[in-house]
Parts: C-alpha cells; sequence; structure tokens
C-alpha cells in the first residue's frame, strides 16, 4: 500500500514537473510569436515609409524637371543662360 502511495505520488510529482516544463514551454512560444508579430508589423511599417519617401521624391521633388516651359527650350538657350552665369 504505502508503495503504491509512493510510486502515486512519484508519478504525479513527474507529471506536475512535465506540465510546468510545457507551460514554460508554451509561455516562450506565445512570446516568441509576439515578437515576431510586432517585427513584422515594424517591418510592415518600415516598408509603408519607404514607398511614402518614394512617391515624394518622384512626384514632388522631381517636379521641376517636369515643368512645361522648361522641356520647350532649346539647347543653344540653355547654354547661353548657362554662360550667362
Amino acid at each position: 500500500m504505502k508503495e503504491e502511495k509512493a510510486l502515486k505520488q512519484k508519478y504525479m510529482c513527474n507529471l506536475s514537473g512535465i506540465f510546468y516544463f510545457d507551460g514554460i514551454l508554451y509561455f516562450i512560444l506565445i512570446l516568441h510569436l509576439r515578437i515576431d508579430n510586432l517585427f513584422w508589423h515594424i517591418m510592415s511599417l518600415y516598408s509603408q515609409i519607404l514607398n511614402v519617401e518614394k512617391f515624394i521624391y518622384e512626384n514632388i521633388l522631381e517636379v521641376p524637371h517636369k515643368i512645361p516651359h522648361q522641356e520647350n527650350l532649346t539647347s543653344e538657350t540653355v547654354k547661353t543662360s548657362d554662360e550667362k552665369y
């Protein structure tokens, strides 16, 4: 009878240790998934920021090159305007 009790107690201790270890692994897994999710969220925001920078550079900063009256200038006119300076 005592041996059975000792065996059950030993078995239950082993189970509680396994459940405790599983709990730690589960916590680490959830923490890893949250950090991974946060990482991809930050990368997504960074990608959006780069897209906005690219849009600003291509459509706002490059606008002076697309002014219609500059397209009509001949190369001679451009040379003379450069020579004045």
